[in-house]
């Protein structure tokens, strides 16, 4: 009787369920969990549904963390009965950590194991694990906002096979789907004790089974605002120069480019507002924000002979979750326009790393690079990643991450720490200079056939059982944005 008195309870719900215009929104919803898409584009049948259900309490007697920890505690708590229960199956009982599994008991012949991928401060996400009628993920997260909690349910799901997505075509999961996550919600607001909701929205679009690294498909930054022959020519020139790194890095069974490196850990310190940068989401208020950083040698020469240095920064939730900011830099020289070529490097101290291709800010366009500080220690003995390991071994070792105009020298924004050396896995981790947003984006016809040509070469060495490395380096980098230390801290 489950299914049936969910549909019709469904029906003659008081408060609205209001779908939102996808042409109306502009801002993106967050990506799928790493392996939770790659079961998603290898198992799944029928399209990728991303929706997003939210509500606003108003006056509740609870804090957002307060009420998201009830619910950890047993979800069974806002879950309505009818339909689903939920059974953990692995992990301490009355709390939710990463790595605990539960079996949701649903209203029809199926049942459906899911894992804890992630547990942070504001939320938790569940994916579906073998045996699930569907392929994809479940993530509820709360926060306090101006007095008020807005509380949102995002699942983003696939059917596992053609019977569920035969219910699928026919309507009856979206209805239950939709009862379900409206009275969760709705028992959150009671459980709070906040007023009455007036409405329930959902942002419900078509997705992409994609990776954390993709968030956009192959191409679509590039491609953006370019019509006719310019926008052929930067696909030939894109799909050309990824073809050649794709074919580079099949050969090499791994990265086209900077094959071998060192991953460590990192803080991303902006002492305050730049004016100049304002625009910049990034830069716009002082703030402590966790970071990694991966240096390699760029060709992978032999040594003892130089070779260009990279080093590449990813700045982890910088505006949401999974929603990063990567820079990727080369050895290169702080003299104008010099700064856009590449120099070879005997240490990752000896010379300044430029991105060499333009960010625009506002009506900015901007170089990022990063600049070895003079009070760091040296070491002189071993070759340049011993010497690395060895100087981040004392906490000593920065960088000033610096800015330059076109005509201009570089000057410091913010101050790159370098921590603890992170498992050799991460060094498995992808890289893309379109991981970017809150007003800093890259610019020009080099940076848009990156954008066709990183995800062709990254899925070329990420093929079989390469993928389990990305995915095992997405997982310990995962483990570390959920540590206690792994937020962000503003002055």
């Amino acid at each position: 009787m489950g299914a049936p008195l969910a549909i019709f309870r469904f029906l003659r719900r008081e408060i609205p369920i209001v779908e939102i215009d996808p042409s109306h929104v502009t801002a993106p919803l967050p990506p799928a969990d790493s392996e939770s898409a790659l079961r998603e584009r290898r198992d799944g049948t029928g399209p990728v549904l991303h929706q997003v259900y939210s509500a606003t309490m108003r006056d509740p007697k609870l804090t957002a963390g307060r009420l998201l920890a009830i619910v950890a505690a047993d979800l069974n708590v806002i879950a309505p009965s009818e339909v689903v229960r939920f059974e953990k199956t692995r992990g301490e009982p009355g709390r939710l950590e990463e790595g605990d599994e539960l079996l949701i008991r649903m209203a029809g012949p199926w049942n459906a194991p899911v894992k804890v991928a992630r547990r942070w401060e504001d939320g938790f996400r569940l994916v579906a694990r073998r045996g699930h009628p569907q392929l994809g993920e479940l993530e509820l997260r709360a926060r306090d906002a101006d007095g008020r909690i807005v509380m949102e349910i995002q699942t983003r799901e696939r059917a596992a096979g053609l019977g569920f997505r035969l219910l699928q075509r026919l309507g009856l999961i979206r209805r239950m789907q939709a009862y379900t996550w409206a009275e969760m919600l709705e028992n959150s607001v009671q459980l709070a004790g906040a007023r009455p909701l007036d409405q329930i929205t959902v942002d419900r679009r078509p997705g992409r089974a994609r990776t954390d690294s993709q968030r956009v498909r192959a191409g679509e930054n590039a491609r953006r605002g370019l019509t006719g022959a310019h926008r052929l020519a930067v696909d030939a020139a894109g799909f050309a120069v990824g073809g050649v790194l794709a074919g580079l890095a099949a050969v090499r069974g791994g990265k086209a480019v900077h094959p071998h490196g060192a991953v460590y850990e990192a803080v991303l310190v902006v002492p305050g507002r730049d004016e100049a940068l304002g625009r910049a989401e990034l830069f716009a208020t002082a703030a402590t924000r966790p970071a990694l950083v991966r240096f390699s040698r760029s060709l992978g020469l032999p040594r003892p002979l130089p070779d260009l240095l990279g080093m590449s920064v990813r700045v982890l939730d910088a505006y949401g979750v999974d929603r990063h900011q990567d820079f990727l830099m080369v050895s290169s020289v702080d003299i104008p326009v010099a700064h856009h070529i590449f120099l070879p490097a005997r240490d990752v101290q000896q010379r300044p790393y430029s991105s060499s291709l333009p960010y625009r800010v506002g009506s900015q366009t901007l170089l990022v690079g990063a600049v070895p500080r003079a009070d760091s220690p040296r070491i002189e003995e071993g070759n340049e990643l011993e010497r690395l390991a060895a100087a981040a071994a004392t906490g000593a070792l920065a960088f000033d991450l610096a800015v330059a105009p076109v005509w201009g020298r570089f000057r410091p924004v913010a101050e790159l720490r370098v921590g603890d050396p992170l498992p050799p896995e991460t060094d498995a981790l992808r890289f893309n200079p379109w991981n970017a947003g809150g007003g800093l984006e890259p610019t020009g016809v080099l940076n848009r056939m990156r954008d066709i040509a990183y995800p062709l070469s990254q899925r070329a060495w990420g093929r079989g059982r390469r993928a389990g490395k990305q995915l095992e380096a997405e997982t310990v980098v995962r483990r570390l944005r959920t540590s206690p230390s792994g937020g962000t801290e503003r002055a």
